[in-house]
């Protein structure tokens, strides 16, 4: 039994030894665990970044941008408003305090506040992201400890105010479209649609009977019963159906735009409206009925959309004089 005794005591000593051993280099800690919080009782969500601030309020059921209420993107908002209602820590990350290593330094640092009101909900400051793109750096409220969030989320608050605008501008129903009036320089028509029966007829040889399929088939006219480019009249309404403009201009009324040279107008039942004018810095500057604000369409949407005027109207480009040259 002796023996027995020493070998127990000597197995006791090895395993102490170890466990103590382990311990030196081991952190214990706990983390913080966040509640969840409501996204619908967020009335405000406030990102600062080196001393510039966007303010983002909800106001009835949209969100809208500063004190000048531009409309925000509904769907950047609802990804921010996704990570605030659940930050979920998965690691303690440094206790050192050397912030800028992880983009949490005052300089870098996007704080995030929620609000209900003048209660608030959430604080947190968003770091960089994590190599694995799994997850962020972040500190909380009052604390300098760094923590790593699970997600990728940063870029849903590097935004500026242009990038969170809501940039729709004209909204259609092609359906409900029956009357177009298009223009463009010194012609202008209006076309109105007609649904035409197209008959198909089929043949069943065995029974020697004959289908008729009436299928409608669309047309745009204008005076004189003139059939105009259905394809192209088409592809304009497509076009113009859900319209989103490049940016916004810094010039923020309308009537300002209306003393520019408009190059074309689409009127959309007399209600729906895009004007578009004479292109600068290789952009189109346009107003829609749609939209309280100037915009700019890119040089590609905006010269798409007058190519397909265009061709609605008949108007020939002009040649290049020195590509029509011959030897």
């Amino acid at each position: 039994m002796k023996k027995e005794n020493i070998i127990l005591a000597v197995v006791i000593a090895a395993l102490s030894l170890y466990l103590a051993t382990m311990n030196k280099d081991k952190t214990n800690y706990t983390l913080p665990e966040l509640d969840e919080v409501k996204t619908s009782e967020i009335t405000d969500i406030i990102l600062s970044k080196n001393n510039q601030t966007i303010a983002i309020k909800k106001k009835g059921e949209v969100w809208v941008l500063t004190d000048k209420e531009y409309p925000a993107n509904q769907s950047k908002i609802d990804n921010m408003l996704e990570v605030i209602k659940k930050i979920e820590l998965t690691a303690l990350v440094s206790e050192k305090k050397d912030l800028a290593r992880y983009e949490l330094d005052t300089i870098n640092k996007i704080s995030v506040q929620a609000k209900k009101a003048d209660q608030l909900l959430r604080k947190v400051n968003v770091g960089k992201t994590a190599s694995t793109y799994n997850h962020t750096f972040v500190t909380l409220e009052q604390d300098d400890k760094v923590y790593q969030a699970k997600g990728d989320f940063k870029s849903y608050f590097d935004k500026t105010i242009t990038q969170l605008r809501d940039k729709s501008v004209l909204s259609l129903n092609p359906e409900k479209i029956k009357t177009i009036l298009v223009s463009k320089n010194d012609i202008t028509r209006t076309f109105e649609q007609e649904l035409e029966p197209a008959l198909n007829k089929e043949e069943n040889k065995e029974n020697k009977a004959i289908s008729v399929s009436k299928e409608k088939k669309k047309t745009w006219k204008f005076k004189n019963d003139q059939v105009a480019d259905t394809t192209a009249m088409e592809d304009l309404i497509n076009t113009l159906k859900n319209l989103e403009c490049d940016q916004y201009t810094k010039i923020e009324q309308k009537d300002t735009f209306r003393n520019k040279q408009v190059i074309s107008k689409i009127t959309f039942k007399g209600t729906n409206e895009l004007v578009i004018f004479e292109k600068k810095d290789d952009k189109y500057p346009a107003i829609s009925s749609d939209n309280d604000y100037p915009f700019l369409l890119s040089a590609y949407n905006g010269g798409n959309i007058l190519d397909l005027i265009d061709k609605i109207l008949g108007i020939k480009k002009k040649e290049n004089k020195d590509a029509a040259k011959t030897e």
